[in-house]
């Protein structure tokens, strides 16, 4: 069969604004496009890793080339459990190393303990792991979370490097400039998305 499967939540499933010119799609969907190889996502938004592994690992079938995915921001932001955690991406990636020559998997910066339980799987399964951190207004959309089109063009290009293929960015359209407006949007609804959050806590 070939090409790369993704699995995950929102980071795999990339449904985000365009941004500058840049598309928006999952990074993962941006380094198969680029290397030309077919590509198979299951994919949801808000899904835990518990979530993950029940609904999408099933359909995790056949021989791919690549096997990524993503996991670890949703159980942190509803109530983290290593333990659990860790068996779900242990299962993960024992799976996704039976049906793919490379695994990927995607960092956690959300969380320090989901992160380093990643790369500390990721070891012991000879994984790479995707740096998924990004910074400013451009690559960072305002809830604190999520990488906007540019963010996940810029993930893609770094798993792409790992994966000695070619870098999406050089046949992606954009980035171009972004105007005043974006910015004072940007900055007002990361104050929104941080008051919001701090309510959260004292209300707990």
């Amino acid at each position: 069969m070939g090409g790369m499967i993704a699995i995950g939540d929102s980071l795999i499933n990339g449904r985000t604004p365009d941004v500058a010119g840049v598309p928006g799609k999952s990074w993962a969907r941006w380094v198969a496009d680029a290397a030309g190889i077919p590509y198979e996502q299951h994919a949801k938004g808000g899904l835990t890793s518990s979530e993950i592994v029940e609904q999408f690992l099933p359909q995790v079938t056949g021989q791919y080339d690549y096997g990524v995915f993503a996991m670890g921001t949703n159980d942190a932001l509803t109530g983290f459990d290593s333990d659990t955690f860790r068996r779900n991406v242990e299962i993960t990636a024992a799976r996704m190393s039976e049906v793919s020559k490379r695994v990927v998997m995607l960092s956690v910066p959300y969380s320090s303990t989901a992160d380093a339980i990643i790369r500390d799987v990721a070891r012991a399964v000879g994984a790479i792991v995707v740096e998924a951190q990004v910074h400013g207004p451009k690559m960072f959309r305002p809830d604190g979370v999520h990488p906007t089109a540019v963010g996940y063009l810029e993930i893609a290009d770094r798993a792409a490097q790992q994966l000695d293929l070619p870098k999406p960015s050089l046949t992606a359209p954009g980035p171009e400039m972004l105007g005043a407006g974006y910015y004072l949007k940007h900055l007002a609804l990361s104050f929104y998305y941080r008051t919001k959050g701090l309510a959260r806590k004292v209300l707990r």
